[in-house]
């Protein structure tokens, strides 16, 4: 109840936002449940630009999060509060790695606290977890009210499932993906090195069968010669 009460008293914050209040035990949130949406038809909106614009967001279409193929950029606006202080420990993720542009931002009392611009087009190394897909850490403080924007663009499809989730949750099911992985490029590297072991016992018979032809074909032709003789 506190938690509401403290989002609810935020001068930025008007009465129809539904928080998401972000679970104790670190179980990750569908950021959906409370997101609003602004579509940027400009590409050109900045973040303070659509800190003006807070009225404009609307409902997104409940897709679960997959919003087709659009040549707009897409804003998202996620109101959220923490009952305990994070120190980091909350992770937003964006589990869809192929999206140009993502760009996260934590706004709290109207500035923003942290910001990190990350999109398959832009370098890996600015990635602050060097993951596959879009995420940014969040550093939270006990019952303070938040909102996490986030702009993307892409050229492809828009596909944005956007969790929440504290790191030791995360952490095994990223761990798992990347187990799957190395054993998938285990499997395929067998399957490659066993098609080539294939292909040069084939190549070994095929040269022992011309070899042999060669030799059969040399003695016929030296038992002909002896013959006529």
């Amino acid at each position: 109840a506190w938690c509401w009460l403290a989002f609810l008293a935020a001068p930025w914050v008007w009465a129809a936002d539904a928080p998401l209040v972000l679970p104790p035990d670190g179980r990750s949130a569908d950021a959906w449940s409370v997101a609003s949406m602004l579509v940027d038809d400009t590409r050109q909106l900045s973040i303070q630009d659509v800190l003006g614009r807070r009225p404009d967001f609307a409902p997104p279409p409940k897709t679960g999060g997959s919003l087709g193929v659009r040549k707009e950029a897409v804003w998202l606006r996620v109101p959220l509060i923490s009952p305990v202080a994070s120190g980091n420990e909350w992770i937003v993720d964006i589990d869809f790695a192929v999206l140009n542009e993502v760009d996260f931002f934590l706004v709290s009392k109207g500035k923003v606290v942290q910001h990190t611009a990350q999109g398959n087009l832009r370098p890996f190394s600015d990635r602050p977890l060097r993951g596959r897909t879009p995420t940014m850490t969040l550093d939270l403080a006990a019952d303070t009210p938040y909102e996490l924007f986030v702009r993307v663009h892409t050229g492809g499809a828009m596909i944005v499932p956007i969790t929440i989730g504290k790191t030791p949750v995360l952490l095994p099911a990223a761990l798992r993906e990347q187990m799957e992985k190395l054993e998938t490029a285990r499997e395929e590297a067998v399957q490659k090195t066993l098609h080539a072991a294939q292909d040069e016992i084939a190549q070994l018979r095929a040269a022992v069968a011309a070899m042999r032809d060669q030799l059969e074909n040399t003695c016929y032709e030296k038992d002909c010669a002896a013959q006529e003789d």
